[in-house]
Formats: structure tokens, sequence, C-alpha cells
């Protein structure tokens, strides 16, 4: 798919002879925000240290990023000469640079004392490609997770498009915020070019700016050979997710999957991984059937409790925009999660406390006495602030239990309802009631009274 972008370009400088470093040239840029004056005076700051071999660099600024080449041309008359050629990209342009980041700057002509660069916008055409992490040269970088300072003797330019096109997932590409091939660039105003990077590539003899870099030599052979970064235990709860749905549907979107995953997700608890896990399972079109299998996968891969929060929180979903399909989708989790006790609470308690009158008149008659049953259990753990809801919830059950046909109506069932309505208003229950069905059903015309 082509990537077709026009781009504001800018060149930096001195406008005279190692003086008065600024925006030299522009077009299309606003040159309000903050960076604009403070990326200038870096760039003066490098220039003095008279380093032949120039940088590259992409940058966060307010607004997206920009993408710069720079050199040190010598010495003028009144200090050194350092020129910079960039362009600004838009936040809603990045994920398209990311695809084609080394073509970008190969359409960044060779830094020059001239301003020309900076007269006209850029006009950047590429054909962006899927992209294929080069697992074999530089597996274990871990840039995807951790950010790397690599020192080599290498083109650093060339080297870090290598260690970009490396980051595996694909979707944490946009966790590097921005690289440099220099650590030797100060912090002015509100730039700050090395803070805001996650990869550098420098020579051997530039130190190690920050904690936060991991360092690794790459020798002249181009070889990584470590230290590694293993993947984090949310990651390898996502590909141990994926195969387990792989085993489940016979047309799993496993690379979309594996595509999916952001950033954000790396240090989000269980829970939040198995619910975006079916988040992202459900926007590839997965039927309720699937979606149900992959849900008793997640409670196998993942724990009963992951599956119960799961359940929990897609039931809900589905009953604000499909609430005629929830019994039915709680008869198949029912099926699905026989034998996970924390996922079968989930369901009980989405029926009792969110299920509606035609969901629960349409249980069968032995889960809706299981329904029951499970109040009974929870209602000495209801707040102060859910009793009334929980009131309506019996009042709703016992016009349930009246209504079940035949021979299906059951006294003991209905007397624990009474005993429900009785611990929450503060009332002792009786040990051994015996209610007949007319004194239930006298119960049942006297229940308002008894709710005050």
């Amino acid at each position: 798919m082509p990537v077709s972008l026009r781009l504001p370009t800018f060149v930096v400088g001195p406008e005279a002879s190692g003086r008065g470093y600024t925006i030299r040239a522009a077009s299309g840029l606003e040159q309000s925000d903050q960076w604009t004056s403070s990326m200038p005076l870096v760039l003066a700051e490098w220039g003095k240290r008279r380093i032949e071999r120039g940088f590259a660099g992409r940058f966060p600024v307010a607004g997206g990023a920009i993408a710069m080449k720079a050199r040190y041309l010598g010495e003028g008359s009144r200090g050194s000469v350092a020129v910079a050629y960039g362009v600004f990209i838009a936040n809603d342009q990045l994920d398209a640079v990311r695809m084609v980041e080394g073509q970008l700057f190969d359409a960044i002509p060779a830094v020059s004392n001239s301003d020309e660069f900076g007269q006209s916008r850029l006009d950047f055409v590429a054909e962006a490609r899927a992209i294929v992490p080069e697992q074999a040269e530089m597996d274990g970088l871990g840039l995807a997770f951790r950010d790397r300072h690599i020192v080599t003797n290498l083109d650093h330019e060339a080297m870090a498009f290598r260690a970009l096109a490396s980051i595996d997932p694909p979707g944490c590409r946009s966790r590097v915020k921005g690289w440099c091939t220099t650590s030797l660039l100060a912090s002015r105003g509100s730039f700050l070019p090395i803070r805001s990077c996650n990869l550098l590539v420098t020579d051997p003899e530039e130190a190690t700016p920050a904690d936060k870099f991991l360092k690794t030599s790459i020798g002249d052979d181009g070889v990584f050979g470590g230290p590694r970064v293993a993947n984090p235990p949310t990651y390898e709860l996502w590909l141990k997710l994926i195969a387990a749905g792989q085993a489940e549907i016979a047309e799993f979107p496993a690379k979309r999957l594996v595509d999916s995953w952001s950033p954000d997700l790396t240090d989000q608890p269980v829970n939040e991984i198995g619910w975006r896990f079916l988040q992202s399972v459900s926007s590839f079109g997965a039927s309720y059937s699937e979606t149900v299998a992959i849900i008793a996968a997640i409670a196998r891969s993942a724990g009963d409790e992951t599956g119960a929060n799961v359940v929990e929180r897609y039931l809900k979903a589905v009953d604000q925009h499909d609430s005629k399909s929830v019994p039915d989708l709680i008869a198949l989790l029912s099926d699905a999660l026989d034998g996970y006790p924390a996922c079968q609470s989930s369901l009980a308690n989405f029926v009792l406390w969110s299920g509606s009158k035609p969901l629960l008149t349409g249980l069968p008659p032995d889960d809706l006495f299981g329904v029951v049953q499970f109040f009974e259990s929870q209602a000495s753990k209801v707040t102060q602030d859910k009793r009334s809801h929980a009131l309506e919830r019996v009042v709703l059950l016992e016009d349930c239990l009246l209504n079940l046909k035949g021979g299906t109506f059951r006294r003991s069932e209905f007397n624990r309802l009474i005993r429900v309505r009785k611990a929450l208003n503060g009332i002792p229950a009786p040990s051994s009631p015996t209610y007949t069905r007319h004194e239930a059903h006298r119960a049942f015309r006297a229940r308002k009274r008894l709710a005050c």
C-alpha cells in the first residue's frame, strides 16, 4: 500500500558564521511551539563538539515528531557551523511513517549550508510493506519492551533502522517515541532529545546517558550477541491465549492478534489482559459460540478468576446492545465453563443482580431455584447501599417463582426468599419456616409492607 505524505520542512543553522542559531528556512511549519526555539540551541551546543560524523533521529514534539539529519560543516569566523534538515510529522501520520521510516530519511537530502530544502514542503511517496521483524539477526534485542543503547562502528543510521525493524510484535513500534544516532545532545527548554528517546545507536566512545537504556555492542560482523531481553509475562500470556484460541477455532486470526498487541498492555494485570484479548477477538468478527469457546480458553490458560472477570464484563457488554441473546449466551457459558467455580459464580452473580425479568422467567425451574439458593448465600454480604436493589431482586424472583407452571413450584425456594427478605431488613429468619403455598402467596401480596 503506498504511503503519500506532504510534510512541512525546516533548515536549522547559524544566521552568521557560527552565531545566532535559528530556524533559517521553513515551509508549512508552525513556529509558535516551544521546541522551534529550543532545538536550534541544542544543535548549536552539539556543533561545538566538532564531530564530523553527523547524526540522525526522530524526536517527539508537541503535536507529533520531527525527523532530522544534522552535520558539522566546519568553523566559521564566529564559531562552529552545524546545520540540520528536518521534517515535521503530525501525530496522525506517525503510524504510516513507522512503516517507511528508512525511505523517509533517504528522501531528506544530504545536509549542506544551503536553505533550499526548507523552501517547500516535502512530497513523500513510498510503498509500505508488511512489517516482518528481523528475528534471525536481532532476536532478543527486545526493543518492543526495553530501551536500548547500541554501540557499534557500523553505519549508525542503518543500524537504527535494523533495530526498529526487529521490533516484535510490530504493534510495539509505537513504543519507540524517539531514536537518535548520538547521545551527545543537550536538553534545552521543552526540547529533551535524549530523554525522549527509546533507542540510541552511537560510537563505542559515547557513554550511556541514563540507566533506562540497556547497553549492547554489535561488532563489525553486524551480529547482535546480547544481553537479550525476555518477553514480559503479560505478552507471554497473550501468546498463550492465541495458541489456545487456535486450538478452539479453525480459522483463528492469530497473526492479527499478535499485531494487535500494544505497549500499554505490558504492565496491565492479568484480568485486563484476558478482557482485552477477548475484545480483540470479538473485533475480528467472532460469533457468540466462538467467543464462548475463547472465554473457556481464557479460563483454562489464565485461571478461573480471570475467566470470571471476563464473563462478567462480557455479559454486561452484550446485555447493553443485544439483550435477547443473553439467555442463550448464559446457557452456552454455563456448559463451557463447567468445572470453573469462579466463572459459574460470575454467571450466577450476573443473573441474580443484572438479569431482566424475561431472562429469569425463561430459565428452567432448576436453574431458577439455583439462583434463589445463590441469593440466600449472598444475602449476608449485601451492603447498606445495595439493600434497596436487593429487595427489588427479591420481588422479581418471587414473581418468577409464583409464575411457575403446574407442580414445579417449590415451597422451600419461596421460603428461602422470605429468609433473604428478613435478613435484608435485619429481621432474624425462622430456623424452620413452614409456609404453605397459600401462605407464600399471602407473603407475596404483603411484600411491600415487609420491605418497609
